[in-house]
């Protein structure tokens, strides 16, 4: 037993100095920021797609006019009585990990088409009646295109120096509104991902695909959330599906539970460099690498959004200017203020590229990953 503690204890700090070396050596310490005149085609593909590096790009939409458009009473008009599929869950956390009587299961959000008037409507009323759950505009799929056509003229069909780097267009276009209350849990996408926030703020924590080996990926049975008409929330299991490999892994936990997790994924909380804090305002766009660990939150407001910011540079030692995109969270910390989000929601549009890999993504990730059906 004390030869196999060893043993593990070895190859952490391997694995440990791995990806510290990943940072040295191309990923960096934080994600760059660049002005969209400074990059063409080719600079993006050399210097990010071609080494799975996220970056941070500006000016690239500042002609949309979605950008000035977009409030919910344009919003309002333009979809008119065009139905929308909203998810909804108890506590905000969509496509995640759940206890639910003794048993880890991923769970899925419940779906119902309203309209987006009715959405925001829902969204109002839920922040003031905490125990009628979450709603949130999520459903991907296309959606902006699919669901939101009568706005989708407000944003570019593709975007066009992006399409050249990839080669194609974009397979699919996603619209996304919430508040503050829904968080994106940690996972990763088949897919090159253009993110693009018209308001509010997104809040990425990143971590590179090699860094698998201290997620704590697992298999689990696969179940819904189901809405009843009263408001309230029951989980039923979906058996026509495969388990789904998911990290259980929170990044900001409760800070009464911080010892719990560091005990239950000390890989992630202990061994490894921090992740990186991306703030993704208005008028700004992402670049989140195909297979990167993301996690998501998201505020509505200026006032909301400074105050997390300010709240979360404080921990940092570093004065650069940059401070707001390096890695200056610390694990433990939560990302959301003390602020209340007095209405509105953070609305953004992704663009998703199907990606080319090669043999330098596939194998070192299928010995760095860990049995999935144990997570070890």
């Amino acid at each position: 037993m004390a030869s196999e503690d060893a043993e593990e204890a070895s190859t952490v700090r391997k694995l440990s100095d791995m990806s510290h070396e990943l940072r040295d050596l191309y990923l960096g310490h934080h994600v760059d920021t660049v002005h969209v005149d400074d990059i063409d085609p080719l600079v993006f593909y050399r210097e990010y797609v071609a080494r799975n590096k996220p970056v941070l790009i500006r000016g690239a939409v500042d002609h949309w006019p979605a950008l000035h458009k977009w409030n919910d009473a344009y919003l309002c008009k333009a979809m008119d009585a065009a139905p929308v599929t909203v998810n909804w869950t108890p506590d905000g956390l969509a496509d995640a990990v759940k206890q639910v009587d003794g048993e880890a299961l991923f769970v899925l959000p419940h779906e119902e088409r309203m309209t987006y008037e009715a959405f925001l409507s829902q969204l109002v009323r839920t922040r003031a009646d905490p125990a009628l759950g979450v709603p949130y505009c999520s459903y991907q799929n296309d959606s902006l295109r699919a669901e939101f056509s009568a706005v989708a003229a407000d944003v570019e069909e593709s975007l066009s120096w992006a399409d050249r780097a990839f080669g194609q267009p974009p397979e699919a276009v996603n619209f996304w509104a919430g508040d503050e209350r829904s968080v994106t849990t940690y996972h990763q996408d088949p897919y090159e991902n253009l993110y693009v926030v018209l308001r509010g703020e997104k809040i990425f924590t990143l971590l590179p695909p090699e860094d698998v080996w201290r997620m704590y990926v697992q298999e689990r049975p696969c179940a819904k959330h189901v809405r009843r008409e009263d408001g309230t929330y029951e989980v039923v299991r979906v058996e026509s599906t495969h388990a789904v490999p998911w990290s259980h892994v929170d990044p900001y936990p409760d800070p009464s539970h911080v010892q719990d997790h560091c005990r239950l994924h000390p890989r992630y909380h202990v061994h490894g460099p921090r992740p990186a804090v991306v703030h993704v305002r208005a008028g700004e766009l992402l670049y989140l690498p195909s297979q990167h660990f993301h996690h998501v939150q998201q505020v509505a407001s200026a006032a909301h959004a400074a105050s997390t910011t300010s709240h979360r540079s404080s921990s940092s030692s570093s004065s650069s200017s940059m401070d707001r995109i390096t890695c200056v969270s610390h694990p433990f910390e939560p990302c959301r203020g003390d602020v209340d989000v007095d209405g509105g929601c953070c609305v953004a549009v992704n663009y998703w590229y199907d990606p080319r890999h090669d043999s330098r993504h596939v194998v070192p990730l299928r010995l760095l990953r860990p049995d999935t059906r144990t997570g070890t």
